[in-house]
């Protein structure tokens, strides 16, 4: 589809070479792959939090292994994993195990960041080699293209003890049902959660 698409081409402009894994890819090819490659990104997908879907079964698999791989190795071989729209959500159900914190957001309005904290924000793994200008466009115009069936608010975030425990909050935004997660960091692994497609902001798709 056209997100997948340009997301796809968004990351080949910027010199990636993609692998592609799907939902009928082996546990055994994700193994043999995990050990290749320097990354992995989680498209989204709306059935993320089916459990008992393909989609949500694989990508339980991938991130599953990569936390093993870091683990097993002692923190020597670590697999950056970037996690986008909804399957920001998805990756905390497995880590977390739980679900009562995600809600039902249904954002498709453009918007903008909140930092939590902006040195740290600065220096997060997301962020740390963005060009000032466009740091300080992301909090100060509503460019940032959301479509979004769940999330979690920032008020259900700081009430779970298993969220604060495992990630950061590095920024929130806003919509008409109030401030939500937007980015979030793993505090052990290089395991990021972004609620936008970094790829597509406002002027390249009608959102209202």
């Amino acid at each position: 589809e056209r997100v997948e698409n340009t997301f796809l081409r968004w990351l080949q402009a910027g010199g990636v070479d993609l692998i592609s894994v799907h939902t009928w890819t082996t546990e055994e090819t994700i193994d043999e792959l995990l050990g290749k490659v320097n990354g992995v990104v989680l498209m989204g997908y709306p059935e993320e939090l089916n459990k008992e879907s393909l989609y949500y079964k694989k990508a339980q698999y991938i991130i599953q292994k990569v936390v093993k791989i870091a683990e097993e190795s002692e923190g020597k071989t670590l697999i950056p994993v970037l996690a986008i729209g909804n399957d920001a959500s998805l990756m905390t159900t497995v880590l977390t195990g739980e679900t009562d914190y995600i809600t039902s957001i249904k954002n498709t309005r453009p918007n903008r960041l909140i930092f939590e904290d902006t040195d740290v924000a600065k220096k997060s793994l997301i962020f740390q080699e963005l060009d000032p200008e466009d740091f300080v466009n992301l909090v100060s115009l509503d460019i940032l293209a959301n479509r979004m069936n769940f999330g979690i608010t920032k008020g259900d975030f700081k009430k779970n003890a298993k969220l604060n425990e495992l990630f950061d909050i590095i920024a929130t935004s806003k919509n008409n049902e109030g401030e939500y997660v937007s980015v979030i960091q793993n505090k052990k692994y290089p395991i990021i959660g972004l609620t936008f497609h970094p790829e597509k902001i406002v002027f390249e798709q009608n959102l209202i």
